[in-house]
C-alpha cells in the first residue's frame, strides 16, 4: 500500500502508569479499552474516557499525558511517509 500522510495514529497501551506523547497540532484522543484518562500538556486537570469516547486537544498543546487503564489511539494530522 503506498505511504500517505493525511495522518498519524499512535497506539497507547496503559498499564496503570502515564504515557506522554508529543504532538505537533490538533489532535483526537479516542478511547477503546478500558479507562484511560488524557490530559493536554497546557491542562492541569484529566478527563476520564471510555471505550468510544473521545477528547479534541488544540494545536497549542504539545503533549498529551495518558493515565490509567487502557488503550487508545491519538490522531494527528501529517505523519511519516516512509
Amino acid at each position: 500500500a503506498p505511504a500517505i500522510p493525511d495522518f498519524a495514529l499512535t497506539r497507547v497501551s496503559l498499564e496503570g502508569g502515564a504515557v506522554e506523547v508529543p504532538i505537533s497540532g490538533p489532535a483526537i484522543v479516542l478511547a477503546t479499552a478500558g479507562t484511560p484518562s488524557v490530559a493536554g500538556g497546557e491542562a492541569a486537570t484529566s478527563i476520564a474516557l471510555v471505550p468510544g469516547g473521545a477528547v479534541f486537544l488544540t494545536a497549542d498543546e504539545s503533549v498529551v499525558r495518558l493515565s490509567g487503564v487502557g488503550e487508545a489511539f491519538v490522531a494527528e494530522p501529517g505523519g511519516n511517509a516512509g
